[in-house]
């Protein structure tokens, strides 16, 4: 059936259908295949346009190594991370002590400087892709019956693949 979705939401139906397994029934099995086939094209069309440049990268993993280096270590001299939920909501991993670290303002700022064209490049394709995500487009979801969604799928597993199930009054 052939429906409106934004991209973001077409990405996230596909992240979703590849953690929901271990459910029985056949026909259930074979719509999230086929729709993960679908979604998957939106989703690698997207990651391709999101994927940072290689002058970006080279700046994030000096930045990384910078971190790791004046981080607090442990007493194996391992630097020291604690885990930390990013602002969209993601958990991420904070370096605890390299931003007091004396030379951390000296050294970060002129990595800032020598990345700078490289880090508003990013900036700017980041929110191209935000951009791009918002933009609707339509998907032909192989659509499964609501008698054919297995008993043992939560609430929680069922809320995202709503899309592709269809109301029990619609299944004639």
């Amino acid at each position: 059936m052939k429906t409106k979705m934004t991209k973001l939401e077409i990405v996230k139906l596909a992240n979703h259908i590849g953690r929901v397994n271990g459910h029985r029934g056949a026909k259930f099995a074979y719509a999230l295949n086929i729709n993960q086939a679908r979604c998957m094209e939106v989703q690698q069309a997207v990651q391709k346009v999101a994927k940072p440049d290689d002058l970006f990268t080279e700046y994030t993993n000096k930045r990384l190594a910078l971190l790791e280096e004046l981080a607090d270590k442990d007493e194996s001299g391992k630097a020291m991370k604690r885990s930390v939920v990013t602002p969209n909501g993601s958990i991420g991993e904070e370096y605890i002590g390299a931003d007091k670290h004396p030379e951390w303002n000296e050294r970060y700022n002129a990595l800032l400087k020598e990345y700078d064209g490289a880090i508003k490049a990013q900036t700017a394709m980041e929110k191209e892709v935000e951009e791009l995500l918002q933009e609707e487009a339509e998907i032909d979801l192989h659509m499964v019956k609501f008698a054919d969604v297995p008993e043992t799928l939560t609430r929680e597993d069922m809320q995202p693949l709503m899309p592709m199930i269809l109301p029990p009054e619609e299944e004639k």
